[in-house]
């Protein structure tokens, strides 16, 4: 008969696995019990008849990751927990705080690493080894409720940023156009609309003429939101009245803005890939701390060897007098102390 000729390797059928022949079940093709047996032998009768079965019916479903919408920017890393105020700053010792926060939740018998505390977005940030849960957030809240004894302050995950505007507001109160209108009076809308719960403002709204010579004007408003934009999309396409005039939501292109260095208060890189050498004070550019500026800067402490003597400034009452270097610190105004 001969010597029976050569395999021809690229036609010959590739031997499959036990896990894809019993997924095959999952694109609805047939896998029988003899599919599962050629390719699992060792395999006792009982445990194929059941992977059969339990692969039988099924369908693969292909997770698809909700995208974040253009009018939405996502916002820093999820793992720091921000406490920011509604008026000015209140300065604490960092350290002290850190460490009965620990002592809070340790007592609470919640599993969180603190890292490290610093001030940041006008409050504090609060590093941690993973993200947050909701109870560790509720004692931290708690905590800091107490500390602080402020009544409007936020204790939470960073969120997002989106961006709607208000379209063809009467830019005047007055039929002379005489009296432009108020931010408090868009401000008194917003909260009597009952769209209220969904404007969580990120900062004040922003007041836009159309042009010079226009009678209306755009709002421009930055709400906290979801990385899906919920809050923006339950107000995209809504009206809302103003006055005695009904005013479209429409979406707004995001602002996203120039990053400052929070190492040496200088714009276009953020404080991670800094190369300064040291942190820096925005209020005078000194090498130290801003809570170390009233008594460590030559402007605040005095000078008591000069003729006449120079006083220290009276920090603990009106702060640091003297104009801060940086125009963003100084439109914060925190009190150095």
């Amino acid at each position: 008969m001969g010597v029976p000729p050569p395999i021809n390797c690229a036609t010959k059928p590739t031997r499959k696995s036990y896990s894809s022949v019993a997924k095959l079940a999952a694109l609805s093709q047939p896998v029988t019990v003899a599919e599962l047996a050629r390719v699992a032998p060792h395999l006792p009768v009982n445990n194929i008849t059941q992977a059969s079965t339990s692969w039988a019916g099924r369908k693969l479903v292909q997770k698809h990751k909700t995208p974040t919408p253009n009018f939405t920017t996502m916002g820093p890393s999820c793992k720091q927990i921000l406490i920011t105020f509604s008026g000015s700053f209140v300065p604490c010792d960092l350290g002290l705080f850190l460490t009965r926060t620990r002592d809070a939740l340790q007592q609470a018998k919640t599993k969180l690493t603190l890292l490290a505390m610093t001030t940041a977005y006008g409050g504090y940030s609060i590093s941690t080894a993973e993200v947050p849960h909701p109870g560790a957030l509720n004692v931290i809240r708690g905590f800091a409720m107490k500390i602080f004894k402020a009544n409007a302050i936020y204790v939470g995950l960073p969120t997002s940023t989106s961006y709607i505007k208000i379209i063809d507001i009467p830019f005047f109160e007055d039929n002379a156009a005489t009296q432009r209108v108020s931010l408090d009076r868009i401000k008194g809308a917003l909260a009597r609309s009952p769209l209220h719960e969904h404007f969580i403002l990120a900062r004040d709204p922003r007041l836009v003429q159309n042009s010079p010579n226009s009678t209306n004007c755009t709002v421009n408003i930055n709400l906290w939101d979801s990385q899906t934009g919920a809050r923006a999309k339950a107000l995209i396409g809504k009206s809302i009245m103003m006055g005695n005039r009904l005013c479209l939501i429409k979406e707004a292109q995001p602002c996203k803005g120039v990053p400052i260095c929070q190492c040496c208060w200088k714009w276009g890189h953020p404080s991670q890939s800094c190369r300064a050498l040291g942190v820096s004070c925005p209020h005078c550019m000194g090498p130290h701390m801003a809570n170390e500026h009233c008594w460590v800067a030559g402007c605040c402490k005095g000078n008591a060897n000069a003729v006449p003597p120079i006083p220290p400034t009276d920090t603990a009452v009106t702060g640091c007098p003297h104009k801060a270097h940086c125009q963003l610190w100084q439109s914060r105004s925190h009190k150095l102390v």
